[in-house]
Order: structure tokens, then sequence, then C-alpha cells
């Protein structure tokens, strides 16, 4: 499903996770603006930020990756 503009970021997670009958310790939002950061947090939602490492918006508590294939790592461990 995609969703965006002109909704609220947040309100599309709450969207999805609605629709889907989601539970929000189970899932993850990878974003890669500080506006998807902070809709995940505003929501609960756990977030991960895809960034280059010399070019990143995020807090230094956020965990971020460069790569996609680095989440699947993440996963398998």
């Amino acid at each position: 499903k995609v969703l965006g503009s002109p909704s609220l970021k947040d309100n599309n997670i709450n969207r999805l996770i609605s629709d889907y009958k989601l539970n929000i310790s189970e899932i993850c939002f990878i974003g890669d603006s500080i506006n998807d950061y902070k809709a995940a947090k505003k929501t609960g939602v756990k977030f991960i930020g895809m960034c280059s490492p010399d070019d990143n918006p995020f807090p230094t508590n956020v965990l971020t990756i460069d790569r996609f294939e680095l989440f699947i790592d993440l996963l398998k461990s």
C-alpha cells in the first residue's frame, strides 16, 4: 500500500497499523528523513535511519544503515 502527501506520516503509520491490525512492537519503519524519524517516534514504532555515514541527520542514539542489505543482516542476527 502506498500512502503519501497530503496525509501526515504519523497518520499514515497509524492507518497502516489499524488497517493491517499490526502490533507496533513487531514492526519497524525504515526512513531517510528526520520527518520519518519524528513520525515513527510519535507513533511508538521502532525506527532505523537510512543514510550515508557522512550525512546522518538523526540523533546519535538512532540505529542507521547505508544499504538495505544491512537491514536483512540485522534480521538474521
